[in-house]
């Protein structure tokens, strides 16, 4: 059974026929439901969508081509900076959030099961460091991190690539926020400076409100700015990989 909620998943379920009273009688309502069970997920379940003909790319915003990153923040600069320059055709490929480092090899995995192209783009922050290097999901060739295109190269995040002028611009109105005051410059690694001042208990937050403020200078500053042109040599790089 479809679940017409959810489409992707599907119900198993396990049908006996019916032996007593009138029921019996009638061929048509001679059985019943006795069982449902585990409930699969297109998704997951590689026999599953073989056996109703469908791939992933038909019920979900994944492409041919796919673009693998950590987060939102990090797929919606990338759009951002796409609609300026035009590197990646949308209609072919898909620049995906997988929630964290640590799950981008599972989305890898899902996609490359469907043959499904796949490239990820890491932070070089200690997450996206270890979970770079322990995804044997995917070639070398299928994976980058950010300290490949960075100037300081090492604990970099996309954070660290805006322009130094719109991020100092946007910091300030985060930080009259929130209240925070601080003398200290804000140096590279950005979020690892940055995020000394987060609450422990706001700390997811905080760094939304964040991104949330970058986002927002950046859709002003990308319409006149010439600031942006690594990430142009990113999208130009992960496109070259998928082809």
């Amino acid at each position: 059974m479809i679940n017409k909620n959810k489409s992707e998943r599907v119900h198993v379920i396990k049908r006996e026929t019916e032996r007593r009273g009138q029921l019996a009688a009638n061929p048509f309502y001679a059985s019943r439901v006795t069982d449902v069970l585990n409930p699969k997920s297109i998704l997951t379940d590689k026999l599953l969508r073989e056996a109703l003909g469908f791939k992933v790319s038909d019920i979900s915003p994944i492409n041919e081509k796919n673009i693998l990153v950590e987060g939102v923040f990090d797929r919606d600069i990338l759009h951002l900076v796409n609609g300026k320059y035009q590197i990646v055709d949308l209609n072919e490929t898909s620049i995906i959030s997988c929630g964290r480092a640590s799950d981008v090899s599972k989305h890898a995995a899902l996609y490359k099961g469907n043959d499904l192209k796949v490239v990820c783009l890491y932070d070089s922050d200690t997450a996206g460091k270890s979970s770079c290097n322990s995804n044997d999901k995917v070639t070398n060739n299928e994976k980058r991190q950010i300290r490949d295109f960075a100037r300081q190269k090492e604990n970099e995040t996309i954070e660290d690539l805006l322009p130094d002028k719109m991020f100092s611009e946007a910091l300030a109105e985060w930080m009259k926020k929130w209240n925070i005051t601080s003398t200290q410059p804000i140096k590279r690694p950005r979020m690892e400076q940055i995020g000394k001042h987060f609450e422990e208990d706001k700390k997811v937050e905080m760094k939304h409100s964040l991104e949330d403020v970058l986002l927002s200078h950046t859709r002003q500053e990308i319409k006149a700015s010439n600031d942006f042109d690594v990430f142009k040599s990113i999208l130009e790089d992960l496109k070259n990989r998928l082809k």
